[in-house]
């Protein structure tokens, strides 16, 4: 462990998988050294290697294993947003123990939660209806009442499960959810903070309660409630990524560092976004030039790589804000060399032609060049959404969904089609997608 942890540091994640693989053949039945495997291999863009070495541990003779093995599957699925195999792979240990041993009414929840999430709503509904304990039925009913759009009523059925059980986490989480998804920003915050004091590490209460804190512009309230009790209670990735945003935002560039060079081993395929929102908190304290120089000297980020496509598109974007063109430009060319056929390295050419001054028509063929090379490249598709809004907005509307589709998490172009939709008088179908983006 400590020799993987020394290289991660160096930026040498394929010497730790080495080692991870020593380790793992050593001891083969340690579920810690089989996960770690896997998600490592995941990590490294070998997703499919890692998902066989967890189904592989599922074919044991000995139901109890066999059952917890599909359950670190599903764990697997889900932290990769495939909640569907997770749902599947819940239900396979579920049928597994049923012929031995009861399972556990957790497990049945969890199964529950993961059609929830997979959007599997009818399926959610029939397991509700076998979990035993109250408050965990409510809480699924509930939130198939939020993911059906019916926001009142899944309030309604949080606040029954506060009433059988207020010192739960997730019910307080859930709580918060819907407030939130009401607008009730207020209560929000108050059940977010009440599930942070009964268990900091069950939810990322701490990470959506920062967001609202920050939407607030109380950033250093912001960054104390982000850091609360993070030592025995690690923050997940998402409240990761924004503590690089907090830090940098809140000038404290030496632990921002810090914190990165950390965060590289964990997660490397969520390293180049971390240095990103590091970099665009500097921007917002000290302007485009100190986040230039962060990423300028941000050791173990490699340029020349495709997945480092978050932190070079920052760098283009503030190189050319902080007046230096030609660091973006030469920042370009080198990548292109490297790799003329990277989709990611052609969308970046056009985002620097158009943030040179380029004639539109140029930078529209470079970003259809980008979306030849890969047409579900959402930063391209939004891009060519935002110049053709003022000639073809039907045009951008389709695009601007293309790229929601492509990158679950693009809440920008959610918001603009809706906008675009409600400008052409198509007020429902505005609304259905500003809803989407509530949920």
């Amino acid at each position: 462990t400590g020799a993987i942890g020394f290289f991660d540091q160096t930026g040498d994640f394929e010497r730790g998988l080495v080692l991870l693989e020593a380790a793992f053949e050593l001891e083969p039945e340690l579920t810690l050294f089989r996960v770690g495997l896997a998600n490592r291999l995941a990590a490294l863009g070998r997703e499919k290697e890692g998902e066989q070495l967890l189904l592989d541990a599922t074919e044991i003779a000995n139901a109890s294993l066999s059952a917890r093995a599909w359950v670190d599957l599903a764990q697997f699925h889900h932290a990769r947003g495939d909640h569907s195999a997770a749902a599947d792979d819940l239900l396979r240990a579920i049928e597994i123990l049923r012929p031995v041993e009861v399972p556990s009414e957790q497990l049945l929840f969890q199964y529950a939660d993961a059609l929830v999430a997979a959007n599997r709503l009818d399926e959610a509904v029939e397991a509700a209806a076998d979990l035993s304990v109250p408050v965990q039925r409510s809480l699924i009913e509930a939130r198939v009442a939020q993911e059906r759009g019916r926001f009142a009523e899944a309030l309604a059925g949080f606040d029954e499960a506060l009433r059988l059980w207020p010192n739960n986490a997730s019910a307080r989480y859930y709580t918060a959810r819907a407030a939130e998804t009401l607008g009730d920003f207020d209560r929000a915050l108050e059940e977010y903070r009440y599930a942070i004091r009964i268990d900091p590490g069950a939810t990322d209460a701490r990470t959506r309660a920062a967001e609202l804190l920050i939407a607030q512009n109380q950033h250093t309230l912001a960054h104390q409630l982000l850091f609360l009790e993070v030592g025995p209670h690690p923050l997940e990735v998402e409240g990761e990524i924004l503590a690089m945003y907090l830090l940098g935002r809140l000038g404290s560039p030496a632990q921002l560092q810090q914190e990165l060079l950390e965060l590289a081993p964990r997660r490397p395929d969520r390293i180049a976004e971390a240095l990103a929102r590091g970099a665009e908190g500097a921007a917002e304290l000290a302007g485009p030039g100190a986040a230039l120089s962060l990423l300028s000297g941000m050791p173990g980020i490699d340029y020349s790589k495709p997945h480092a496509a978050p932190a070079l598109r920052a760098f283009v974007r503030f190189a050319h804000d902080a007046g230096k063109p030609a660091i973006a430009a030469q920042l370009v060319e080198e990548s292109l060399a490297k790799d003329p056929d990277s989709p990611v390295f052609a969308e970046l050419r056009a985002q620097h032609l158009g943030r040179s001054g380029a004639p539109r028509e140029t930078v529209e063929a470079a970003y259809a060049q980008a979306l030849e090379l890969d047409p579900d490249n959402a930063v391209a598709l939004a891009a060519m959404a935002r110049l053709v809004e003022g000639t073809t907005p039907a045009e951008a509307i389709r695009l601007y969904d293309a790229a929601a589709r492509a990158d679950e998490r693009d809440v920008t172009s959610r918001v603009a089609a809706a906008r675009l939709l409600a400008a052409l008088d198509r007020r429902n179908e505005a609304v259905s997608r500003l809803d989407a983006v509530l949920i």
